[in-house]
């Protein structure tokens, strides 16, 4: 049987899909070319939403790096975490940026709290651009690729009670932000 989303793109003869298993080619599709802009916005976004949390912005007020160079910061995050989603967090350069993300948050001691809302918002902000202005929104097959791709990651940075769903995290994210 064919993929739905193959018939849909005009690809009758491309690999059938498993998408409990294969939510990283799933997440590929999307990030790199069904959504790639949006994608990118959605992220950006994702961070400016956190510079609106007072304890995360004092954080990232001290190290300079976003206050200093911001565009190039953004552009270096963004980068990074495409080579973990092109690579997958098993691949070599996908480790690698795992390794360096890890890295980058270790001495600064954050509360899981905290990171388990940045790991949110970068699942929540760019469906919710998609939705907005993308061509279509979003399917569940793609949401759950996302929450199944961010969860794994968050895991491997040592997050815990990281939300099982989409609706999941778009609360914990609200009810984060309410708090503050």
């Amino acid at each position: 049987m064919l993929d739905l989303l193959d018939l849909l793109t005009h690809r009758p003869h491309a690999p059938r899909i498993d998408h409990a298993h294969d939510y990283l080619t799933i997440m590929r599709r999307a990030f790199f070319r069904e959504f790639a802009p949006e994608i990118r916005l959605g992220a950006g976004l994702a961070l400016f939403r956190v510079f609106a949390i007072p304890r995360l912005s004092a954080l990232l007020a001290r190290t300079g790096r976003w206050t200093h160079t911001p565009t190039r910061r953004l552009g270096r995050t963004v980068d990074l975490l495409s080579v973990l989603i092109a690579d997958g967090p098993d691949g070599p350069h996908g480790a690698a940026a795992l390794a360096r993300m890890n890295a980058a948050h270790a001495p600064h001691g954050l509360a899981n709290d905290d990171m388990l809302y940045v790991l949110t918002t970068f699942v929540t902000e760019p469906a919710r651009v998609i939705d907005l202005y993308g061509r279509r929104p979003l399917r569940p097959v793609e949401r759950e690729a996302a929450c199944r791709f961010w969860r794994d990651v968050g895991r491997r940075m040592g997050i815990r009670d990281i939300p099982e769903s989409f609706a999941e995290m778009v609360a914990l994210a609200r009810a984060y932000e309410a708090n503050f």
